[in-house]
């Protein structure tokens, strides 16, 4: 009778264990949606502060909704992989590595729509009411759009491709005034092994977008070209930082994925290249290669 009694106690406490764990489990799973393991956490155990969309750890195909715009309305381009600058420090000349794609227009105030779906998990604006906005496409892609006027969006909101989620930069120091020229930016990240690194976007355009992107790149009145660079949407020759390193990827911040954890010094990238490099400022300015571009 007795073992009876402790076989019934041990089934019971068994059973209270087992419905715990379900509540746990399911408030758990209320709380937290849509992330990889189902805490909270991807595999490489950062918190995800926002809900993953579309639910995929596939690539994003992008698509350029800018179907009223001429393309010989666009009067310049800088492609990714080039250095779009250079500045005199103490230490040497500081180069800046272009890790987007760049368009300037003369239209105007041009609404920017967004190239694919996403979270928005990064919205910044200064005084000016410039600034950037990122939007994370399912766990393992985010795409970035700089020097934006009038956003209208926060982190959290759900965008679908072809919203418009800002509106062109007007500068104010344009090189050829008359044209009136606007500017943007769009930058496509990547985490891989708990690394951001950006990536060359136009490999992620539909060939529909591509098509248009080489119009506008066959049409541009001043095309980007230094030190010997083609003409392209990705510089892997002359006036490029892709040509010291063995993959055309650069470093970039989690907050583009709306990860708060500690960010990996670019000097770690530098070793792991075997660059002999080093950042001159807060800006990402590297002071370290000797090229053409000089």
């Amino acid at each position: 009778m007795r073992n009876k009694k402790l076989v019934f106690i041990l089934v019971l406490i068994l059973l209270i264990i087992s419905i715990s764990g379900c509540i746990e489990q399911n408030t758990s799973s209320n709380e937290i949606q849509d992330d990889e393991n189902g805490d909270g956490t991807q595999d490489n155990g950062y918190e995800l502060l926002y809900t993953v969309y579309p639910d995929t750890n596939d690539a994003p195909v992008l698509d350029l909704y800018w179907d009223d715009l001429d393309p010989e309305d666009v009067t310049r381009t800088t492609p990714y992989g080039c250095w779009e600058g250079w500045f005199e420090y103490d230490q040497g000349t500081a180069y800046e590595p272009a890790n987007e794609m760049q368009f300037y227009t003369r239209t105007g105030v041009t609404p920017i729509h967004a190239v694919c779906s996403g979270t928005v998990v990064v919205v910044y604006t200064g005084d000016n009411n410039i600034g950037f906005l990122s939007t994370r496409y399912g766990r393992n892609y985010s795409v970035t759009y700089h020097h934006l006027e009038h956003i209208g969006l926060e982190a959290g909101d759900i965008v679908e491709a072809g919203d418009i989620i800002g509106y062109c930069e007007i500068r104010p120091d344009s090189v050829e005034p008359e044209y009136n020229e606007s500017w943007w930016e769009i930058e496509v990240d990547v985490l891989r092994d708990n690394r951001v690194m950006t990536v060359p976007p136009y490999d992620y355009f539909s060939d529909e977008s591509k098509e248009q992107l080489d119009d506008i790149l066959n049409s541009t009145i001043f095309g980007w070209s230094i030190g010997g660079s083609p003409k392209t949407w990705t510089v892997t020759e002359g006036c490029s930082w892709i040509k010291y390193l063995s993959a055309p990827e650069w470093p970039a911040s989690y907050d583009r994925f709306g990860i708060e954890t500690e960010e990996i010094p670019i000097e770690v990238f530098f070793e792991a290249n075997d660059l002999d490099w080093f950042e001159a400022d807060e800006y990402g300015r590297v002071i370290g290669p000797t090229d053409e571009c000089r």
